[in-house]
């Protein structure tokens, strides 16, 4: 009954707005899971769209959080206000969900390719709003990237601690982030894929034919031999800053590199 109270909701804003969207893909994974390597792989093909880290939902969905945000108005007041404000709509919270997807679909729609089916996000701090996620896009694709904890711990460490022990700082990637990317996964595995990072480097073809077979798209099996063409992903401060400039290439050598 929830799903089709928010299927209407969403209906009803699209109509309103007479939007003709794309369908998002949310890429989801951990901070240094490889998570820019999947996301130039899946914008070679010719339906799918995507930018650097838009993090734009973020903010849409942390409205409604009480903590977790620093803010020079008092974000605490603001939770309460909008919450207040949710609570006199129609549908309460569905009606806010399927406006913030509503919102969003717009923003990937505007920053894709005339002929895209799919407008890919690939944000790692997505874990925070997970389940929001979730609720809002009933329809979205959800890939999961999984790689090995300490191969991510020893990217962290080398490319935003140059050697040197930070880990600390990324408690909410390591720890909260961790639990809720499984929760998430084990309570909704029919709608999503789950992709390891070394199975998609070692086995790269097999990998982008199985996650195409997903997206009901149509797998190039020249994709991954085209690669080193493939457009770098990056914004200051977003992105990954090292691997793609690295490989040129879908190198199982990156697997091991942490030990």
């Amino acid at each position: 009954m929830k799903d089709l109270k928010l299927q209407q909701s969403l209906l009803v804003v699209s109509q309103r707005h007479n939007i003709m969207s794309t369908q998002p893909i949310f890429l989801l994974s951990l901070p240094r899971a490889g998570s820019t390597l999947l996301q130039r792989l899946l914008n070679q093909h010719g339906e799918i769209s995507t930018t650097p880290e838009p993090w734009i939902a973020l903010p849409l969905f942390y409205m409604l959080k009480s903590e977790g945000v620093k803010s020079i108005y008092g974000h605490n007041n603001l939770a309460n206000a909008v919450n207040g404000f949710i609570d006199t709509l129609p549908n309460k919270k569905d009606d806010y969900l399927a406006s913030a997807a509503d919102f969003l679909n717009k923003m990937y729609s505007l920053n894709s390719k005339a002929d895209s089916t799919y407008f890919l996000d690939k944000t790692p701090r997505y874990h925070l709003i997970i389940n929001e996620l979730m609720d809002s896009f009933p329809d979205a694709k959800f890939i999961f990237l999984w790689r090995n904890p300490l191969a991510i711990a020893a990217s962290i460490i080398q490319t935003w601690g140059q050697g040197g022990w930070n880990l600390y700082m990324f408690q909410v990637d390591l720890y909260s982030g961790v639990n809720s990317l499984v929760s998430s996964f084990s309570n909704n595995k029919e709608r999503c894929i789950a992709v390891k990072y070394e199975d998609l480097v070692t086995s790269p073809d097999e990998e982008m034919a199985r996650i195409m077979s997903y997206l009901n798209l149509k797998y190039d099996v020249n994709l991954v031999d085209t690669f080193k063409h493939a457009k770098k992903i990056d914004a200051p401060g977003r992105g990954d800053p090292t691997g793609q400039h690295k490989y040129n290439e879908v190198s199982k050598n990156s697997r091991d590199s942490w030990k």
